[in-house]
């Protein structure tokens, strides 16, 4: 009773199979998505609102999981047959993926440093600034002074100043363009020109942000290119041998075996001790034929525990048996 009770829950257990693998892929994805995609945003120099981090989160962690489809090839070296359920290569292929992400996302976003932590300790600066120019301690640039300055700079003519948190913004006219300076009034360095083109040009003005965006669009055109369909588990157990059909057929005992019929691992071990007698009955033939969809090739009589036991061997491969008269399944042979 042991044995067939070990036996019988193979059986439950393989016919679940195809269900504990969709679930198990589905639990793997996500974890993956949230996986790559965080590695992707650490990239991100800028602050940024929770909700869309997380958006990014998943957006760039699909792309990610989608990318290691296209770049597993590179790590086949690591998909050794022990370790082929897993997929080591598409790990390592996704975690390339994350990084190239997040190079991306660091040359666009360079230049816009993070300020969680920093507010507070440039609002006290301000303060001490302030106080400071109130005693008379320290004294600010001219207005007269900051134009000058902002000509210098830009070669141009200064049209008007505006003073802001102790910053000149000069407005300048040079030729047919118009420039904007930023002045520290208390330095009198320039912090900032800048020259209105549009935001387009603006962006791509920034070396950084254009390698950043045509690493990210070469890098996306070459997901689209190679993607060959996301890792499946079921496909793996397929090249490992256990397919489809074979499931199938452990269901379809399984389902059989509800009708009380003895387990096959029973009587093959029950066969290996004496040798069956040939059976020619047709109408155990067709029964077994309609059943199993393929023909018959040969048919072999045994009795156990007082039951009759009829075994055949189909054109397509497959031992199939009746015990009593009665279908139990068939199997790969």
């Amino acid at each position: 009773m042991a044995v067939e009770n070990l036996v019988a829950f193979v059986q439950n257990f393989f016919s679940m199979l195809p269900v504990i693998l969709q679930t198990m892929e589905i639990i793997v994805y996500v974890v993956l998505i949230l996986f790559f995609g965080k590695i992707a945003v650490k990239g991100f120099r800028a602050k940024t609102n929770p909700a869309v981090k997380y958006l990014i989160i998943i957006f760039t962690g699909v792309l990610c999981l989608i990318a290691s489809t296209g770049l597993s090839w590179i790590f086949s070296f690591a998909n050794i047959d022990a370790l082929q359920f897993f997929q080591i290569d598409t790990l390592l292929a996704g975690f390339v993926s994350s990084f190239i992400f997040a190079l991306s996302f660091y040359f666009l976003t360079h230049g816009l440093e993070r300020r969680e932590g920093i507010q507070e300790i440039w609002q006290e600066i301000e303060k001490i600034k302030t106080a400071l120019v109130k005693k008379k301690i320290i004294e600010t640039l001219s207005e007269k002074d900051a134009k000058k300055k902002a000509e210098e700079a830009t070669k141009g003519k200064a049209k008007k100043a505006e003073l802001s948190d102790y910053i000149w913004k000069v407005t300048i006219e040079k030729g047919k363009k118009n420039i904007t300076a930023f002045i520290d009034a208390f330095t009198g360095d320039v912090k900032e020109v800048l020259y209105h083109k549009s935001r387009l040009l603006n962006f791509f003005s920034d070396k950084f942000k254009l390698i950043g965006v045509v690493l990210l669009v070469f890098f996306t055109v070459f997901i689209m290119v190679n993607y060959k369909g996301l890792p499946s588990m079921t496909d793996t157990l397929n090249e490992m041998g256990l397919s489809k059909d074979v499931l199938s057929d452990l269901s379809a005992y399984n389902q059989k075996n509800t009708l009380d019929c003895v387990d096959l691992y029973t009587l093959t071990k029950e066969m290996s001790k004496r040798k069956p007698e040939v059976y020619t009955g047709s109408d155990i033939k067709d029964l077994i034929e309609a059943e199993s969809g393929s023909n018959v090739i040969s048919m072999s009589k045994m009795e156990y525990e007082n039951k009759i036991f009829i075994f055949a061997i189909t054109e397509n491969d497959k031992m199939c048996y009746t015990q009593d008269g009665k279908f139990c399944g068939c199997f790969d042979f």
